[in-house]
């Protein structure tokens, strides 16, 4: 039951994204089929899993040469190991799409705009103030006890004795409401568009908003900028 408990504790953190794991999904990573197999191969108890995989993805690579409407034995196979995978019924187990080969590229001139425009998204998120006030306080303990960047291992961490324990408090979200930093954004906002509708201009720049308008006490936790 304990060790139930403990897994159950680590699936929500890994849900609460308070965790991540080397499974994570990479955003610009387009095999992920391939970066599955290859951190599970390491793995001792996974041999069967990854052997499965290993076929499923020659089956794949045999259904992504054939030609159009010649396929259909190929997709079967690819759902029916699918599900003995997965252990489900009614899943969608493969996306089929008609689509060109060719390299996606971006202009380099882009990086400078991609970069602004993340750095602006992380400036008015409101978001941490809804983060779980527990995990929060856990985090800081945490850097406390062992310092930023450091791996420790999980059973060590949870042990009341040795490490810092288990939160008591449950992993559900708090209820989301009306922050001081949502109210003052907002407020914002409306002297802008006041000022727009003012000067019969029919757009408003937020990308110069001051960090601390948003985040008066912005510490090491909140987000970066």
């Amino acid at each position: 039951l304990e060790t139930q408990k403990i897994i159950d504790y680590l699936r929500n953190l890994i849900i609460s994204e308070f965790l991540f794991t080397n499974l994570r999904k990479v955003v610009i990573n387009h095999n992920c089929l391939d970066n599955l197999i290859y951190i599970l191969s390491s793995i001792n108890e996974q041999t069967k899993l990854t052997t499965d995989l290993l076929q499923l993805k020659s089956c794949i690579e045999k259904y992504s040469k054939s030609e159009l409407g010649e396929g259909i034995l190929q997709y079967a196979e690819i759902c029916e190991k699918m599900s003995h995978i997965f252990n489900e019924e009614k899943q969608r187990y493969l996306k089929v799409d008609l689509v060109n080969s060719y390299d996606s590229l971006l202009p380099k001139d882009l990086k400078k705009t991609l970069e602004d425009f993340v750095n602006f998204i992380s400036r008015i998120n409101l978001g941490k103030d809804y983060r779980n006030k527990e995990l929060i306080s856990y985090t800081e303990k945490f850097v406390e006890k062992y310092g930023e960047y450091v791996e420790v291992p999980i059973k060590q961490l949870l042990d009341s004795k040795l490490g810092l324990g288990i939160p008591k408090q449950n992993l559900e979200p708090y209820s989301i409401l009306s922050s001081v930093a949502e109210q003052t954004f907002l407020s914002y906002l409306s002297k802008e568009i006041f000022k727009a509708v003012k000067n019969n201009k029919k757009e408003i720049d937020i990308s110069n908003i001051p960090p601390d308008l948003l985040y008066p006490n912005l510490d090491r936790f909140a987000v970066n900028q």
